[in-house]
């Protein structure tokens, strides 16, 4: 029985320390039918599942509405609208531009929208994070949430949203945090397990920042296995204790 113990804690942390890297996503789209780790699934699955997290969606939003209250917004990777439209309808001082790389999922959303009649509320664009240009608009809140994991470049389209940020301005960012327990998991039996194989550790997003100048951030671990991320400008960084 000893022998039997020492063996599998032997086997846990090879695994902890071993298999913890990050495994990128392939593709950034949802284009057509999309692959999460060996499963295809479409923009219209993805919507459709989602639908189901009406209620973390719902907490995602007061998290966002406690550090802004009204103003203009930016989502990054909207999806199928469910986030904005939450906001939309929890904030009537909030007007919303909802932005994915996804035309399939630009679609939906519009689509979403409409149905919810919010069309004067929230316009829903299709543009890369990193390509966003509004040469005379600037934003109160920009947010996204589980999306950073499929972003190629992170600093490079975390910089180009401060410079849409108006002043006393930020961007929050909710995404799956890696944790080396979710290699035991087959994908098989959660279809999310690739997605958050793909996350960042705390550590990594300080790494990441670090080399971003004039910046400050926040980065708070959510149990089980996410992460919240607020950003401010021109000051230092900081962190929770």
């Amino acid at each position: 029985m000893q022998l039997n113990n020492h063996i599998f804690y032997h086997s846990i942390k090879q695994l902890n320390y071993k298999s913890m890297a990050r495994k990128p996503h392939k593709c950034e789209a949802f284009q057509g039918e999309f692959l999460i780790g060996q499963k295809a699934i479409t923009a219209d699955s993805y919507v459709r599942d989602h639908q189901k997290f009406q209620k973390i969606y719902g907490s995602i939003a007061d998290k966002i509405l406690a550090l802004k209250k009204e103003g203009d917004f930016l989502e990054i990777g909207a999806g199928g609208a469910t986030l904005a439209s939450i906001i939309a309808q929890k904030a009537n001082n909030v007007s919303i531009v909802a932005t994915d790389i996804s035309a399939d999922m630009v679609k939906l959303g519009r689509k979403a929208i409409k149905q919810k009649g919010l069309e004067k509320r929230i316009d829903y664009i299709h543009c890369k994070g990193e390509d966003i240009n509004f040469p005379n608009k600037k934003f109160d809140a920009i947010y996204s949430s589980f999306s950073l994991n499929y972003w190629k470049d992170p600093v490079k389209i975390i910089g180009n949203l401060q410079n849409y940020l108006n002043p006393g301005g930020i961007i929050f960012i909710m995404d799956f945090r890696r944790v080396w327990w979710v290699h035991l998991i087959p994908s098989r039996l959660w279809r999310d397990v690739p997605v958050i194989l793909a996350g960042y550790t705390r550590k990594e997003i300080y790494k990441l920042f670090d080399k971003q100048l004039n910046i400050s951030y926040e980065v708070k671990e959510i149990y089980p296995l996410s992460l919240s991320i607020v950003i401010k400008n021109n000051t230092e960084r900081y962190e929770d204790s």
